[in-house]
């Protein structure tokens, strides 16, 4: 600040300018300004986040820094930058009125203080659905009572509906029902229910099933194919299993069935089996293992170390036997599920395996001995000799002792019958030595096979095998009407002839002679007429042929149907 004096010296004027800041510049001192916060309020979404800036200004053009003072009333979490950007995030499902307290500071006075106010808007919330307890397959038919939990945040009435075909959901008060469909084959599909509020939201939930038909004694299922028609019978029974265990056992059979027709050989020809599940309760839980001094009673006395082999499982086959046939009078094959983990099985008669983890592998491999007559492609030359004298020269389809190639009985499969593969790892059918237990003197027809390799594939040789077996079952063509011979027909009538095919119209084509004359008009039909106009007696014959490429040999890839027709 300056000061100016004037005096008065014998008539003179002196002027004197004293100033109090050393010489500065003259002009009033300049005072800081706090920042102001501008506008601090925001809208969003229930359950949704939302990313701002709060703004404020400074008059003197301070640098601003932003920091949060309180959440206390944020109904969520806030992350705040230093340049006021920040985040929010309410609770879940929270809607209304929400706050949080901020201050701005300039570096030079108090910092301000504000509120940033939230508004959340509600928004209709979806119902959750749980269910559990449901089984992977269901009886055909049968009511089930839903293990379920539903829930609505909002209060909301939730409704629960089926959207598939397989079953329908009824509703009792509190309690959900599921109402299978009833069905005459097995039948897969996927269970879709829906949970609704009313309000467009929703819940879903689904789940693969299988629906198979009941036997008439309540203890058996379909598990593939259709009971009423003719199909090559396989019944899965299990040993071990107490009464508790019964479901174990089905979905144990459900995956085995599931594994079984993963294979191009014998999945060419599905549609020929029917494989069905018995329930059979045992007294106790497990089958006697003698190497770990295990002791069950059993159903069917299932054991480890038959013959003396640790992983040889055995059970009394004729009590299987008996068993199933009270069950499931028309079975072909039975398959034996010993309740264990121990790896081990056996085929004869029938066919064991055990629930190992393997055990779907074991059971394909253990049938290719029981219902393929197939014969082991290993090497255990320890326990060859107690095999040898049990082997016979063309009982097996897949091993021989024969070296001369025009003798093999696969030798239809070769591709060059003058030079084919027998090193170990060459592709192609051939002669392999080493098999049946034996390194040498016995060959196999590939380098490798499941009878060989657990896990390895099928084979030409053995898929042939398999399905000559299940033509041998149950033939090409059923439903034969008239039965097949010797026909007494009035003349001057029309007369059909009908038959059903086993397997399927793509795997197999039909072709009919009329007295050795092949009639291309009729090709692939299943029911054909033979005219009134015939005054004479007549052959009339019908070809079935596989023609999955499965089947090479001559006299096993077809098979015939004739009527001797005598007109009266």
């Amino acid at each position: 600040m300056v000061v100016i004096l004037r005096y008065s010296v014998l008539g003179a004027s002196l002027l004197l300018a004293l100033s109090g800041c050393g010489g500065g510049s003259g002009g009033a001192e300049k005072v800081n300004q706090p920042p102001v916060v501008g506008a601090s309020s925001f809208s969003l979404n229930e359950d949704e986040s939302t990313s701002q800036r709060l703004q404020a200004t400074d008059a003197d053009q301070d640098a601003l820094t932003f920091s949060l003072v309180s959440t206390a009333a944020a109904h969520g979490t806030v992350e705040l930058q230093s340049n006021g950007s920040f985040t929010y995030k309410p609770d879940a499902n929270y809607h209304g009125s929400a706050s949080f307290t901020f201050k701005v500071s300039d570096g030079h006075h108090t910092a301000v203080e504000q509120s940033c106010q939230l508004t959340i808007t509600p928004v209709n919330d979806a119902p959750t659905m749980q269910v559990s307890g449901l089984p992977a397959t269901l009886d055909s038919g049968a009511t089930y009572t839903l293990q379920v939990q539903l829930n609505d945040v909002d209060g909301d009435a939730v409704t629960l509906r089926s959207t598939s075909a397989i079953a329908a959901v009824q509703t009792d008060g509190t309690t959900q029902r599921l109402q299978v469909q009833t069905v005459a084959a097995a039948t897969a599909g996927q269970l879709r229910l829906v949970a609704d509020d009313g309000h467009g939201g929703q819940a879903s939930f689904q789940k693969d099933l299988l629906v198979t038909p009941i036997n008439n004694t309540g203890l058996g299922r379909t598990l593939q194919g259709n009971p009423s028609l003719r199909k090559l019978n396989l019944v899965i029974v299990g040993d071990g299993f107490a009464a508790d265990e019964q479901q174990k056992l089905r979905d144990a059979a459900l995956k085995f069935a599931k594994e079984m027709f993963t294979s191009p050989e014998i999945g060419a020809h599905q549609l020929g089996w029917n494989l069905h599940v018995l329930d059979a309760i045992s007294p106790e839980s497990g089958v006697d293992d003698p190497a770990n001094n295990i002791s069950r009673n059993s159903l069917f006395d299932g054991h480890f170390n038959c013959s003396n082999i640790d992983r040889l499982f055995c059970v009394d086959d004729a009590k299987v036997f008996a068993y199933v046939a009270k069950h499931f009078p028309n079975y072909d094959y039975v398959l034996v599920l010993g309740n264990s983990t121990k790896y081990g099985g056996a085929g004869g008669s029938l066919a064991t395996f055990t629930m190992n983890e393997a055990a779907p592998l074991v059971a394909i491999h253990e049938l290719g001995h029981a219902f393929a007559g197939l014969a082991d492609e290993y090497v255990d030359d320890a326990s060859a000799p107690f095999y040898l004298p049990y082997y016979c020269e063309g009982c097996y389809p897949n091993v021989t002792r024969e070296t001369d190639l025009s003798k093999v009985s696969w030798r239809h499969w070769f591709v060059d019958p003058n030079q084919v593969p027998t090193q170990p790892g060459q592709a192609g059918v051939g002669l392999f030595e080493g098999s049946y237990y034996h390194s040498k003197g016995f060959y196999r027809p590939l380098s490798d096979s499941f009878m060989r390799t657990l896990g390895a594939p099928v084979g030409s040789i053995n898929g042939e095998a398999w399905a000559d077996s299940l033509y041998q079952t149950i033939g090409m063509a059923t439903d034969i009407t008239p039965a097949a011979g010797t026909v007494n027909h009035p003349k001057g009538q029309d007369q059909q002839y009908r038959l059903m095919l086993t397997v399927g119209v793509t795997q197999q084509q039909i072709r009919w002679w009329l007295n050795g004359q092949v009639q291309p008009q009729w090709d692939n039909q299943s029911q054909v007429t033979v005219g009134a106009a015939l005054q004479t007696n007549y052959q009339l014959t019908a070809e079935i042929r596989d023609v999955t490429g499965v089947l090479r040999h001559p006299t096993k890839i077809k098979q015939e149907v004739t009527w001797h027709v005598q007109l009266q």
